[in-house]
Order: structure tokens, then sequence, then C-alpha cells
């Protein structure tokens, strides 16, 4: 009996961690004070959220700047809530890899299979584009007129569907897609028969106790982060309307595959960033976290080894995987290799990165600034790797 009862308050304590972790209080370093100032002042940046992780335990998390432009502070708690731009696509290829793992699809399987409409570049109409060359951004499809949905790529209902192909052979030329990973979500839902993000709450969410979802409708809207664009012409800040949009009717008319692009999944994942430092955390145990496996450690390692040479800006190596990428060292910090995957969109700048091998990551956020997402990113990563990571 007591054995059992240990087991069970074992169990409960497990499932409160990351609740404690958002309310738990870390020290800033002084060092890292004077950094963020500096940081924020040459950025002209309206606020971030960070955090790092250590030998699988967040070491640190805080919040530096307001959450507007009014200055209204963050809550402290880190339970603030945000979009996470392109660093979604890890979390979309992570759910096609769990149906992977079941057998429900093969990474080589034409998508054509899975989407139900004729996915072929018609320069090369005999070669098939797989589910593997949509998650590598391989496939030869490009984003073009803007556009994120599977009508616009199914000759029968697009008259200018071939000007989504570029004149590159499927599997032979890196060409970064969005249009390829919002299909992604159309591929889970036919693979899987449930919605989008009902599978990856179930799949991945749930299990692991993050604060996460692809459906604004599943979260506390009084968390929301605002992204705040600058815009150059008038040099001020504007609120981003859009950032938190929901499913169109309220979900209601929903039609798996077909609608699965409302989910944004080349960019619309809204996370805390502890959430999305637990979630870093189970792709550097290759797939599992707090002894619970999400997907298997050859599928996790399969995610994070790049594996394409060449990119669209004329030959240079692209160590890009299955939703994650691998950058030689200096890319990120001075000397160190890392594996991640960083986002933008207006207003907004993201970053997760990982050195698995000696057991660190870093996780930032950055709502709103005067410069480029690249350089805030960047900036952020080699700040805090200097504070708490470096020898």
């Amino acid at each position: 009996m007591k054995r059992i009862f240990v087991f069970a308050l074992a169990a409960a304590l497990t499932l409160l961690a990351p609740a404690a972790l958002q309310a738990q209080k870390y020290k800033t370093p002084s060092s890292l004070k004077k950094e963020m100032r500096g940081f924020m002042k040459r950025n002209g940046a309206v606020g971030v959220m960070c955090a790092v992780v250590k030998d699988n335990q967040i070491v640190y998390v805080g919040e530096f700047g307001a959450i507007d432009t009014l200055g209204t502070p963050f809550s402290g708690r880190h339970d603030e809530i945000c979009r996470l731009a392109s660093v979604s696509k890890s979390y979309a290829a992570t759910a096609l890899m769990c149906l992977v793992d079941e057998g429900k699809i093969n990474l080589d399987d034409d998508v054509q299979k899975y989407l139900g409409i004729a996915v072929r570049n018609p320069k090369y109409p005999d070669d098939p584009i797989t589910v593997r060359m949509f998650l590598n951004h391989t496939s030869s499809i490009r984003d073009y007129n803007n556009t994120l949905t599977l009508a616009e790529l199914d000759p029968a209902r697009n008259e200018e569907w071939y000007a989504h192909y570029m004149d590159h052979k499927p599997g032979t030329f890196f060409k970064y897609s969005n249009l390829c990973y919002n299909l992604v979500a159309c591929i889970v839902e036919a693979a899987s028969g449930e919605r989008f993000d009902k599978f990856c709450n179930e799949h991945i969410f749930t299990p692991l106790n993050l604060t996460a979802s692809w459906n604004p409708a599943d979260l506390d809207s009084t968390k929301f982060v605002p992204l705040w664009h600058y815009d150059k012409n008038f040099k001020r800040f504007k609120k981003m309307p859009s950032a938190y949009k929901g499913l169109k009717n309220g979900g209601k008319g929903y039609r798996l595959v077909e609608n699965a692009n409302q989910f944004v999944a080349c960019g619309g994942m809204k996370t805390t960033i502890v959430s999305l430092a637990r979630y870093m955390m189970m792709h550097m145990g290759d797939g599992q976290l707090d002894g619970v496996r999400v997907i298997s450690e050859e599928s996790s390692r399969l995610m994070k080894t790049g594996t394409v040479i060449g990119d669209e800006t004329g030959g240079v190596k692209r160590n890009y995987g299955l939703g994650l990428s691998q950058y030689v060292p200096d890319a990120w910090v001075p000397g160190k290799p890392v594996t991640g995957h960083r986002g933008s969109i207006k207003g907004l700048g993201t970053n997760m990165h990982f050195n698995q091998e000696e057991g660190w990551g870093i996780c930032t956020i950055c709502n709103g600034f005067t410069t480029s997402s690249e350089v805030v990113s960047h900036e952020l990563v080699r700040i805090l790797y200097k504070t708490f990571l470096a020898e």
C-alpha cells in the first residue's frame, strides 16, 4: 500500500512539474541585466522571453522589456503565450513522425496518397514527390503568391497550380517552402483520421504536460503576447491583429485534410517559453522527456540529421533534416555546432537551438524590434550562452 502511495505521489509531482516551473523564480545575474539593456536599446526591442537548459534541467527562465508598447510588464510567472513562427515546423514534423512510428505513414510515400490531389512538377511528371521531400524542403514546390492552401496546389481548382513548381527535379534542390509544411498538417489528418490540433494535443502536448496548442481556443487568450511590427516608413510599431486567429466559424463545418491549412502548420504553434524549453528537451532526449516517449529514438535522430546540399542562394550547403536544421560551429555560438530552428514573422523573432552532445539548449522569443529577426535571435543566443554556458 505504501509503495502504491509513493508511486501515485511521484506521478502527481511529475504532472505538476511544468506548472511549478512556470511559477518558479530565477535569479537574473547582474551581467545579464546589463547585456539585455544593451540588446534592447540596440534593437529597439519591445519584449523578450528566454529559457536556458543544461543537463536536462531548465536552469533559467526570464523576461525583459514589456508585453506591449505601453510598457505592460510580464507577469513574472513565465506563463505568457506566444506564437512560434517557423519553429512551429518542428512540431508539425514531430506529429508526422508519430504516425511514421505507428506505421501509418512512410516517408518515401508519394504525397498524392494522402492529399488526394495530383502533386507533380510539370517539368518532371514521372518523378513522385514524397513525404520526406515535404519535410526537408526538397519537393521543388515553392511558395507562390503567398498562398498556403491545398486548393492552390490542385490542378482541378487552380489554373495557376504549375506556378508553385521550380525548374529543379524533386529531391535534388533545397527551397524553403511554407506551403509544404501547411500540407504536412493535411497529411497528418489523412493518415490519422483526426483533426490536426487534436492529434497533437493527444500525442505530444498532453503527454508532456505542455501549455501549447495550434488552436487558440484551447488556450487562455488573456495570456497571449501581442506581436508588434515596426513600420520603418512611419517609424512606429503597429500591432499585428491576426496573430492568434482561430478556426473559421469556430471549427463548424471543418473538413479533414481540406481545411488543415487553417492551423498554419508552417508557423502557427502557440506556447509558453517554459513549454518550448520542455519540448526542446524532448528532442534533446531523442524523443522522450521525464520517462514519456513521444517519438522513437530513430525518428528523433532522423529529424535532427541534416541531409540536404544546395539551396536557393546558389549551392551553399544547407543541413536541413526533417523539421530541424544542423548548423556548423560559429553559425550561432562561437565554436559550437547546434541543432534547431529559427522563426520569423512580422513583429516576432523566435529561436530554439541546442547542442545535444554537451547537453545544453537555448530558447528565445522577441515580440517586436526595429532591426531584424535574424539579428535579434543570434544576439540573444550568444548573450545567454555567454552568461550561463560558456566555460
